[in-house]
């Protein structure tokens, strides 16, 4: 089983905030005009066919605003797309694709917060700022600055061994700052959440953009604010792998996090491992990159795009 600073990690979720508000039926109606192709029409697929689409880098495949959706979209997103809430009412939820293979997906705010999915560091940001730009920006020279940080970031990793779920969620159930649950009639995984006892503090990336000049990088370290929840680290544990997902605001609570997990899962692998032979272990894993420090970077999250 692999130390932390050698998982790599999947995907993750990263939120702007501009300082603007966005006039979200102006750009609603701006994303139909320029993708005709895409948007001007409905077209439903099954999810293995949805993995097979591609386009080039820049094109929005769906647009959703208030009750009404426009482009491709997965049959198994047709339920929460039936039904609208109060919140569709002031967010664009749309999806573009940043190189020809691979999209991610936006959720634009009016307050002027993005949050896009499936980011593989911030380039992907980077890219959907660059082309969302000429929709929200009416004055030639207006200075935006925006404030970029990762909100959540997801790892795979496998197990030498085949897992019994019964027995692991019984491991995690009478652990303190922790919380496990499997649903067997419903679920397939078995889902554990470890909660943090230390405060945290908020790594940001600044980015000041203008009209024709020089973009400048800075980092901004704020303090996590009583407010807030205290980050936690979700596990979803399947026979051979698992899923974590937990704060992208600071690598060190997941690490902790991680430890913790693995450290229980090593000590009580005869209790937990059903007797499969002939299995061969999950290799999915790989790299998390470093910081000039030596220390996991916010920002330094990296994978291989197809452009």
């Amino acid at each position: 089983m692999m130390d932390f600073c050698n998982l790599s990690p999947s995907t993750v979720t990263i939120t702007v905030n501009v300082d603007t508000t966005f006039d979200l039926p102006r750009i609603a109606n701006l994303l139909l005009r320029d993708h005709p192709e895409t948007l001007g029409r409905k077209q439903i697929v099954t999810n293995k066919e949805y993995k097979q689409l591609y386009f080039s880098p820049g094109a929005v495949i769906y647009l959703k605003y208030k009750t009404d959706w426009y482009g491709v979209k997965k049959s198994s997103s047709l339920s929460s797309d039936a039904s609208s809430s109060e919140n569709d009412f002031f967010q664009i939820t749309f999806v573009i694709y940043v190189s020809t293979l691979a999209r991610v997906h936006v959720m634009l705010f009016r307050n002027g917060k993005l949050k896009v999915a499936g980011c593989k560091g911030e380039n992907d940001v980077l890219f959907v700022i660059d082309r969302l730009k000429k929709y929200y920006s009416t004055l030639e020279y207006r200075v935006y600055n925006y404030v970029i940080a990762n909100e959540m970031i997801n790892i795979t990793f496998g197990f030498p061994f085949v897992v019994d779920k019964l027995a692991i969620n019984k491991l995690f159930q009478d652990k303190p700052n922790c919380l496990a649950h499997y649903e067997q009639t419903t679920r397939q995984y078995v889902t554990v959440k470890l909660y943090t006892t230390r405060p945290t503090r908020i790594k940001a990336l600044v980015k000041y953009s203008r009209a024709n000049a020089t973009t400048t990088l800075s980092v901004r370290e704020d303090p996590l604010t009583g407010k807030k929840k205290k980050p936690n680290t979700c596990f979803m544990v399947f026979p051979r792998r698992v899923v974590m997902s937990g704060c992208g605001i600071d690598y060190s609570i997941m690490e902790e996090h991680y430890n913790i997990f693995m450290d229980l899962v090593r000590k009580n692998e005869h209790n937990i491992a059903l007797p499969v032979k002939n299995e061969l272990p999950d290799t999915s894993a790989g790299r998390v990159c470093q910081s000039s420090s030596g220390e996991p970077g916010t920002f330094k999250v990296r994978g291989k795009r197809g452009k």
